[in-house]
């Protein structure tokens, strides 16, 4: 059997690595320009929900009915789609604690129900400790949301802002449009 801490870590950065929080942790080092504020607030928001997920397991689905969450993280991110293709302007450098914050509660709701949750509870519940596999969950959510806010910051040093906004806009867009897809 596989160490809880390396199975946690192994899965979850593979699972984060290509998950939808990673559009909006890259839509957002894109349009805010500060690397540690994104990163901080994306690895704040998955160890308070991803440490919840932990201690309850994958109980989560049993009190808020998935298909609801999906409806309300769709309609929310297709507005904030919206809000990027509105911007105007040739991009600013965001105050950090700006950055933080709109990182922290937007990855936040990203996860609710997301796969990593119920992955961590999972993992959590099957090796029957909670520490190594929060641990270990946290160590592979830093290195997928570090690996994703460092390709961000470095693709807005050579695409025009304007661009970056549309992808920005787009990619909320489009997660949006799928997370409502996905919950009928």
């Amino acid at each position: 059997m596989i160490n809880p801490f390396l199975a946690a870590l192994i899965l979850i950065f593979f699972a984060e690595i290509v998950g939808s929080t990673e559009i909006v942790i890259f839509s957002l080092a894109v349009s805010h320009k500060a690397f540690f504020a994104v990163f901080s607030g994306a690895l704040l928001a998955h160890i308070v929900m991803d440490g919840v997920a932990v201690v309850i397991g994958a109980s989560l689905a049993k009190f808020i009915h998935p298909q609801f969450i999906a409806y309300v993280v769709g309609i929310f991110f297709i507005s904030i789609g919206i809000l990027e293709f509105l911007k105007k302007g040739k991009g600013k450098k965001y105050k950090a604690n700006h950055a933080f914050f709109k990182t922290l509660g937007l990855v936040a709701l990203a996860e609710i129900g997301d796969r990593t949750l119920f992955a961590s509870g999972l993992l959590a519940a099957e090796y029957q400790v909670m520490l190594p596999v929060f641990l270990g969950a946290v160590l592979g959510l830093a290195l997928a949301i570090g690996l994703n806010v460092l390709v961000g910051t470095l693709i807005t040093r050579k695409i025009p802002y304007k661009a970056m906004t549309f992808v920005s806009g787009l990619l909320f867009v489009i997660f949006g449009i799928l997370s409502i897809i996905q919950a009928l």
